[in-house]
């Protein structure tokens, strides 16, 4: 008997520790406002309806005018040459932004800020989601440089493939080394996404309790540099793939493809939104990833 309260005590002990080595996030976000978890310059959007990343909505609206009045029609308007977007709800965001990467080629800056873009988010690197092999985007200093004298406000992110928080570390120096000291206006976003063949990628399937400790130990690195750090995800791994509460107080960067301008189906604070990665946009060749953020 003496032996087995023994045991039952030692599992009650140990049980105690597990559950207080994974308390970094939950008290790490309990004690930030989330005031100060979307402390960016493009601020926070409100929430509304339709999920998921369905086809990518992101096709120009008219301006339709109705007598003396102009009522302006969900989705991309432009106006005097100059691009916005408008919500289902009537509501136009009050910054409009892209993110790039080598993909995007050889980008004009000069044209793309006089289309109406406010923003734009750098890819700095990555690991492949097979190999794991850490890599720099060849654009990065060209886009950084390029936006900077077009008077952009400039973000970055880093595709992450990492599985524990000994590589999400090595992730942040490499995005640290890249920046070398760039002033950034937005914050350094960890990315993270399924791979393109899941669930073969080497993180695909991590569990959320392991994505959001990845997520932290990567943004406190960036954090201990000067940096903000956020989280870059789709909507369905918010949901189901992440310990939301977690990573709920750093600035939440949330892609959701919906149907007719519709707002998001998600319940959490976000603060920018990637609504379409079909967008056309005056000094950059092909589609690209559009983004808007709202002051409430």
């Amino acid at each position: 008997m003496k032996s087995n309260v023994f045991r039952i005590i030692l599992l009650m002990l140990l049980t105690m520790a597990l559950f207080l080595s994974r308390g970094y996030d939950a008290e790490r976000c309990d004690t930030r406002s989330v005031s100060e978890g979307s402390d960016t310059s493009v601020l926070q959007l409100a929430n509304s309806h339709e999920p998921e990343r369905q086809s990518a909505s992101g096709q120009n609206a008219s301006i339709i005018k109705i007598d003396t009045a102009i009522i302006v029609s969900p989705g991309l308007n432009t106006e005097n040459g100059k691009l916005s977007y408008t919500d289902e709800n009537g509501r136009t965001a009050d910054a409009l932004g892209l993110d790039v990467s080598f993909y995007n080629n050889n980008i004009d800056w000069t044209a793309v800020i006089e289309s109406g873009i406010d923003f734009v988010i750098i890819r700095l690197g990555g690991r492949g989601w097979g190999s794991g092999l850490r890599y720099h985007d060849t654009k990065t200093q060209q886009y950084l440089r390029g936006a900077r004298d077009a008077g952009l406000q400039i973000g970055a992110y880093y595709y992450s493939t990492a599985r524990n928080q000994k590589e999400a570390r090595e992730e942040a120096s490499d995005a640290l080394a890249i920046l070398d000291g760039f002033r950034l206006d937005l914050p350094v976003y960890i990315d993270m996404e399924y791979s393109g063949e899941y669930p073969e990628g080497r993180a695909d399937l991590i569990s959320p309790v392991q994505r959001s400790e990845i997520a932290d130990a990567f943004i406190s690195q960036i954090e201990n540099a000067g940096y903000q750090g956020g989280v870059y995800s789709a909507q369905s791994i918010y949901k189901y793939d992440f310990d939301f509460p977690a990573v709920s107080c750093f600035p939440i960067w949330l892609a959701s493809y919906t149907n007719n301008n519709q707002l998001p189906d998600f319940s959490g604070k976000y603060d920018i939104w990637q609504f379409t990665d079909a967008g056309k946009i005056g000094g950059i060749d092909g589609p690209v990833d559009l983004n808007v953020s709202y002051t409430n």
